[in-house]
């Protein structure tokens, strides 16, 4: 018994001892308890969740989503979140554009979900794009983690207009400096449109023109386009820009002007007379009347420019034929006057010439004499002057006409075309013998002279009067060149 009774009385000893240390262990965990409490408490709306929520947010998606969607009216455009947003900052940082415009309209958020009322429904026909910038923010200050920009299409959207032919063709080489941009498309376009979207890089003025059924696009440039130059044509709006009906399919292409090394002009040769030319201010002479002009150049001039290259003299246009290397030109059957200037433009140089050649010089007279007989005095015929005109047998007139050297005067045409007139009632006069002496060259070459003796015989009344004295331009040399115009002299007698 005394065993039990000192086994007892040692366990509530033992007890006694640790009833404070279990005391103390009760304390703690109620403590730690209560800590852990609080903690759970504070981490919905104070600081520590601030830093137990460091992530930025992402866009899990939006609606509409697609394209050619069929929408009703009055359909919002709805942005998911990864995380609840603050509703302010992120309306701030939502646009929807269509066509390029911001569309305009109310907001409704909750939580994570922004939505979107446009004030404007969802047309048919359009592309909307829906972006988000990086100023959006969640509930605890956290930026949006990147821009988020994505885009739907209504239906009707994408049926383009397409170009079905074009020139010039892509990566080709143009002559002309004025080429014409044509594009033919499939479906008639809208001009607004096509003014928008139609562009040049280099840019260069010029007209847009669309034909009557909206078809046909030509663009005539008012400037020329540059020799060796590339130039980019774009059409129509990039996929991601397109919107709205009647868009027209993005094109690009391209084309150069070909580079040719300028043309300078070698001679200016009038042939077969081998007058050379110098550009003005000198005036070149000695062309002749029948004259070609031999144009040399350098380098061979393109077909597109060759016809910029000339400018004809004027009331005296010609045949103008290039040669087959297009290295040199000839005009001829020019309409050329002898005794005249002309002017002609060659490389935008200006070449002044008389045609005053010697050998197609026309037969000109230049002096009428007369005299009764070879004893009477020989009297020079003045315009209007005055003459003892002989009786009968009425005396010899005597011509000196200036003509080309080297030539005679055709002897038949001299006679067909002197005669003599008196005034009515004076009496008569007639030709009865032509003689022409020998042709004299000038000691300069230039011209030759011959003299026609030309006897008559007359009839008079005794009563004063008026002799006109007429040779005819179809006077002629032995080359067939004739006389300008008509020669008449009138005296009295």
């Amino acid at each position: 018994m005394k065993t039990i009774d000192s086994g007892q009385r040692m366990q509530g000893r033992l007890m006694h001892q640790l009833l404070p240390v279990l005391v103390v262990l009760r304390l703690a965990f109620l403590v730690a308890a209560i800590l852990l409490l609080a903690i759970l408490l504070l981490a919905g709306c104070t600081q520590v969740q601030d830093f137990l929520n460091m992530r930025a947010p992402e866009v899990d998606g939006y609606s509409p989503r697609g394209e050619q969607l069929e929408l009703e009216p009055g359909t919002p455009v709805r942005v998911r979140f990864s995380q609840p947003m603050n509703a302010a900052r992120t309306e701030a940082a939502f646009t929807l554009e269509r066509d390029g415009v911001p569309q305009s309209g109310r907001f409704g958020s909750t939580g994570r979900e922004l939505v979107f009322y446009p004030d404007l429904p969802l047309h048919h026909g359009y592309r909307y794009v829906v972006r988000v910038g990086t100023d959006a923010e969640d509930l605890h200050g956290n930026s949006l983690e990147q821009s988020f920009s994505a885009f739907f299409t209504t239906v009707g959207w994408g049926s383009l207009r397409r170009v079905v032919e074009q020139f010039p063709l892509d990566n080709s080489v143009i002559e002309s400096p004025r080429t014409e941009v044509l594009l033919q498309f499939d479906r008639p376009v809208e001009k607004a449109r096509l003014l928008k979207e139609f562009r040049i890089s280099p840019e260069v003025p010029g007209e847009l023109q669309l034909s009557d059924n909206f078809t046909r696009l030509r663009f005539v440039p008012h400037e020329d386009w540059g020799t060796g130059r590339y130039y980019q044509v774009e059409l129509g709006s990039k996929p991601e820009e397109q919107s709205g009906p009647g868009s027209i399919a993005h094109l690009v292409f391209g084309f150069r002007r070909e580079s040719y090394p300028a043309p300078l002009t070698v001679s200016v040769l009038f042939e077969p007379s081998g007058v050379l030319a110098e550009p003005t201010p000198g005036m070149v002479s000695g062309v002749e009347v029948p004259d070609d002009i031999r144009i040399q150049f350098d380098v061979p001039v393109p077909p597109a420019t060759q016809s910029r290259m000339l400018s004809l003299p004027a009331a005296a246009a010609g045949t103008v034929r290039w040669s087959e290397d297009a290295d040199s030109v000839r005009i001829s059957n020019l309409r050329l006057e002898y005794g005249e200037s002309y002017e002609l433009q060659v490389n935008e140089l200006r070449y002044a010439f008389l045609v005053d050649g010697p050998r197609f010089r026309p037969p000109e007279v230049v002096a009428v004499s007369y005299r009764i007989d070879e004893l009477s005095p020989v009297v020079l015929l003045e315009p209007f002057g005055s003459l003892v005109l002989g009786h009968g047998d009425g005396g010899v007139f005597e011509f000196e006409l200036l003509h080309a050297p080297d030539t005679s005067l055709d002897p038949g045409k001299v006679i067909e075309g002197v005669s003599f007139g008196l005034s009515t009632g004076a009496g008569s006069i007639a030709v009865q013998s032509v003689v022409l002496s020998p042709a004299v060259t000038a000691g300069d070459g230039a011209s030759a002279t011959t003299k026609v003796q030309v006897g008559v015989a007359t009839s008079l009344t005794g009563d004063p009067g008026l002799l006109q004295i007429l040779v005819r331009e179809s006077i002629a040399d032995l080359r067939a060149t004739s006389a300008e115009r008509d020669f008449v002299r009138r005296v009295n007698f």
